[in-house]
């Protein structure tokens, strides 16, 4: 199972985002597993996609890749993650993305350099990315 980020979905939508060709590209090795999109990155995704046409093609991508919905994260699990890593300032959609991977063949792509970098499972280990 592939988590998606919403800077993923932008960029596949937006011809002119800075990483449509990036993304575009790896859609190939993302699609070895089946996609999916929490609700908090659906909404972040709308968030950036203000135009009516720009929605539209979001909702033909989704289809078309046929992504699903991915499983609830415990509201408390992701609560105590944000707490934990609350010197660097998580949104939901990251501290969801990064409960959700805990759980094995889940990987998450993403183009956030906080999930490399930064943000770590509750195990201490990285969070699992498509590269």
């Amino acid at each position: 199972m592939i988590l998606l980020d919403s800077n993923v979905l932008v960029a596949l939508v937006d011809e002119r985002d800075a990483l449509h060709s990036r993304a575009k590209g790896a859609l190939r090795r993302a699609r070895s597993g089946p996609l999916v999109v929490t609700t908090a990155v659906l909404s972040e995704t709308l968030f950036f996609l203000e135009r009516a046409f720009e929605r539209r093609r979001l909702r033909f991508l989704l289809d078309s890749l046929d992504v699903g919905a991915a499983p609830t994260a415990d509201r408390s699990v992701v609560l105590d993650w944000m707490e934990r890593h609350q010197e660097h300032a998580p949104d939901w959609a990251d501290a969801e993305i990064v409960v959700l991977s805990q759980a094995r063949g889940r990987k998450v792509w993403t183009y956030d350099r906080e999930f490399a970098a930064i943000w770590r499972r509750a195990d201490g280990t990285r969070v699992p990315l498509v590269t």
